[in-house]
């Protein structure tokens, strides 16, 4: 078992926060990935788990054991760092066998270790060279395998793929992801690429400015997210987000925005009716504006105008850059569509889909179900009640 609790946890750097009341549970075996914007605090999380940081106040538990003053050579904790930090002048066995070394482990189990280590990372053919005669995932991959060795409770990754280019990126966090499932160990894993959180992660958990924001899978986050910080930083390209007011009744509840409105469905209006008269802030996801002629027939959707200035062709769609009285958005449609540049254009806003924040505290005002993710297909839209045309 390896369970990991923080509990209170402040970190100070002098006058710098650092980590703020974190109190966060990583359950036994699950990949965990700490994600957020440059200085939030991610790293800083890990390191005091590691032993590499005091804390200024608050408790960390290994398997339920208290583990604040515990040296960081007894903490079963082996940790892969974004630089390599190989040793030059070793081979790569004996860069993976160092550290079980210097803890006398004997020198049958050391091979023994190493051996399945390096068969496990596919690395078996290079225990013989020495770092310099090794590409960039080459190493990463012995860096990998000398955390392996040691048999850790935990796992700690302090962004160890920023170093590589973006096809190996894509090979390397597959291949983290079946580890993970092999060893059957707890990963915590540091990242501000949104890409490497969504496809690794069982829970992501993101911060900002010391502060731990929302805990959840990565469709809870993205779907659900909590807030507008969340809503924004998850996702790419990231969500629009245009102030407006909720007005209405609860039989018809309707978000104004400037130069148009969106009508949300009984069930919705039922929901938010309360919130009659707020300022909210609107968060609509690019995907979920359609080109009418490629949208699937369960979409209720609501038809806005706009201008297409930009488009950027990405394979399987096509993202529009608009402007919607004189508002930027971005949709995210089906690359068939015939819209250009200088174009005016009609897209369908999925308003099931539309997120509601409170424009003074930027919390989520309505939470709508986890959504069902069918491929789109060529389809009539469905306009909601009230829809406008």
């Amino acid at each position: 078992m390896a369970r990991v609790l923080y509990s209170h946890v402040t970190k100070h750097f002098g006058d710098t926060v650092a980590v703020e009341d974190l109190t966060l549970e990583v359950f036994d075996k699950e990949f965990l990935v700490l994600i957020g914007p440059s200085g939030c605090g991610k790293s800083t999380v890990i390191r005091v788990l590691a032993g590499l940081e005091k804390l200024t106040a608050g408790e960390v538990y290994l398997d339920d054991v208290l583990v604040n003053d515990l040296p960081a050579r007894d903490r079963d904790i082996a940790m892969v760092f974004q630089s390599y930090a190989l040793y030059p002048h070793m081979s790569v066995f004996d860069n993976m066998a160092f550290g079980l070394k210097m803890h006398g482990v004997h020198k049958d189990e050391i091979k023994r270790r190493v051996t399945a280590a390096a068969e496990t990372l596919g690395i078996h053919e290079l225990l013989k060279r020495k770092p310099a005669q090794l590409s960039g995932g080459q190493r990463q991959r012995v860096a990998l395998g000398r955390a392996i060795v040691r048999e850790p409770k935990v796992f700690l990754f302090d962004e160890p793929l920023s170093n590589l280019d973006a096809k190996l990126r894509v090979q390397t966090r597959a291949e983290l992801s079946k580890l993970h499932d092999r060893l059957g160990t707890t990963f915590i894993y540091v990242t501000h690429d949104q890409v490497e959180a969504m496809t690794m992660a069982t829970r992501l958990a993101v911060m900002k400015d010391g502060v731990l924001h929302q805990v959840g899978t990565p469709e809870e986050v993205y779907f659900r997210p909590d807030n507008v910080f969340v809503a924004g930083f998850i996702g790419s390209p990231s969500m629009n987000l245009l102030p407006g007011k909720l007005t209405g009744t609860p039989e018809e509840m309707r978000i104004e925005l400037k130069g148009f409105e969106l009508s949300l469905p009984a069930e919705r209006s039922k929901r938010v009716a309360s919130f009659a008269g707020r300022d909210v802030i609107c968060g609509i996801r690019p995907e979920d504006m359609h080109d009418r002629a490629f949208v699937r027939a369960e979409v209720r959707g609501q038809v806005i105008q706009g201008r297409v200035e930009v488009t950027e062709m990405m394979g399987n769609e096509r993202f529009l850059h608009l402007l919607v009285h004189e508002q930027e958005l971005l949709a995210r449609v089906d690359a068939r569509t015939r819209a250009r540049a200088g174009q005016d254009v009609s897209l369908l806003v999925d308003v099931d889909r539309v997120h509601i924040f409170d424009a003074a505290t930027e919390k989520v005002l309505d939470k709508f179900d986890l959504p069902e993710s069918p491929a789109p297909v060529p389809g009539e839209p469905v306009a909601s009640p009230g829809a406008a045309s």
